[in-house]
């Protein structure tokens, strides 16, 4: 699984990068950080899955940080 930051002014990024293998850690990830903060998410792909997480700056890091701490307890 692969994890990047992007940010661009007043919109920010978080582009999850996994393979099928890891469809239960990703949904766990994406439903926590969905739970805590204000971001939007969008998903492509089946077996290689691109889910993007995006919204303000500030939302985005938050989540950055929630999704970072949980998968290193993983």
């Amino acid at each position: 699984m692969k994890i990047e930051h992007m940010v661009g002014g007043n919109f920010a990024k978080i582009v999850i990068l996994s393979s099928i293998s890891e469809r239960r850690k990703l949904k766990q990830l994406i439903d926590k950080a969905l739970l805590f903060t204000p971001v939007q998410e969008s998903s492509r792909g089946f077996f290689f899955r691109v889910t993007t997480i995006y919204g303000k700056p500030n939302h985005v890091l938050r989540a950055y940080k929630i999704i970072c701490k949980e998968a290193k307890n993983d």
